[in-house]
């Protein structure tokens, strides 16, 4: 027989517990900006076209098109199609000076073998509708299962540019946390060189790097409850070198049901954020401010 006074202590500890429902949970405030056009019900990833536009695309099964949006309104100014590959499951944009990268790396069973990065010229998509893209190939050098399955590590949606290079942040289905992969930049077939692991606690869609006084990474990702999605922001200052997470990092909630895609740095101190669309609602397009 249980010890009376220790099941009342339990039951006392247990009626002392602070609630944790999402109702509690204090989230950074969206400006809404536009609403996006039917065509672009999947927007997966955004990079800087012009001062006064962006460029997304949508994610699996859709055409491989670039779409300039306009960054206030969110129509689309005119589309630039990759005439040499595929979208099998296009999930991210990162982006230099001189080019734009694709990162058709999508793999949400865990099974492809034809993870790819689309590599094009940033001024021939500025100037042209249809455009080549040269292509990176890669592979996960910690995966060695390629059979359908729910819980996995190597679906991925999230990547920056730096220098010569490129890195991956996996979207981890089976430890909820990220895994950081380094590509070379250049067109060719390559085992990526897994360099760093974080618990970002929940899946992660979406990546931007603004280099800096304090080099600041910011990740974007959701929890899913129930049937329901959370978004969340980490925001990960004072990176030395490729060290991503040796610095200071800060999480903050970012919105209830929204399947947060996409982000971009728009200043030091906010981003802009686009969600797929949702139970027949419309994508849209935020801005969140998140301080210094």
């Amino acid at each position: 027989m249980p010890n009376i006074h220790h099941l009342l202590l339990t039951l006392f500890l247990i009626s002392c517990t602070p609630s944790t429902s999402p109702t509690d949970i204090e989230y950074l405030p969206l400006e809404r900006l536009a609403s996006l056009p039917k065509s672009l019900t999947e927007t997966s990833g955004i990079a800087h076209a012009t001062d006064s536009s962006f460029y997304v695309h949508n994610d699996s099964g859709n055409k491989p098109r670039l779409y300039e949006i306009h960054a206030t309104s969110g129509e689309i100014i005119r589309e630039v199609k990759i005439t040499n590959v595929s979208n099998n499951d296009w999930e991210e944009l990162a982006e230099d000076s001189l080019h734009i990268y694709i990162g058709d790396f999508g793999n949400n069973e865990g099974i492809r073998k034809n993870l790819m990065i689309y590599k094009v010229s940033r001024q021939a998509v500025l100037t042209n509708t249809e455009v080549e893209a040269e292509v990176i190939q890669f592979s996960y050098p910690d995966q060695n299962k390629f059979a359908t399955r729910n819980t996995h590590n190597a679906d991925c949606e999230a990547m920056i540019s730096i220098g010569d290079s490129l890195f991956l942040f996996s979207k981890n289905r089976a430890d909820h946390a990220t895994n950081v992969y380094r590509l070379p930049n250049q067109p060719g077939q390559y085992v990526a060189e897994k360099i760093g692991h974080f618990n970002t606690k929940g899946l992660i869609t979406a990546a931007d790097f603004l280099p800096g006084e304090t080099n600041t990474l910011a990740l974007l990702g959701y929890e899913i409850i129930g049937n329901k999605y959370k978004s969340f922001l980490w925001i990960c200052r004072d990176i030395k070198g490729t060290d991503f997470f040796g610095g200071t990092q800060t999480r903050y909630e970012v919105a209830p049901n929204f399947q947060t895609e996409a982000i971009l740095f728009d200043s030091d101190s906010t981003l802009i954020i686009t969600n797929e669309e949702e139970r027949g609602g419309r994508g849209s397009m935020a801005r969140v401010g998140f301080g210094k």
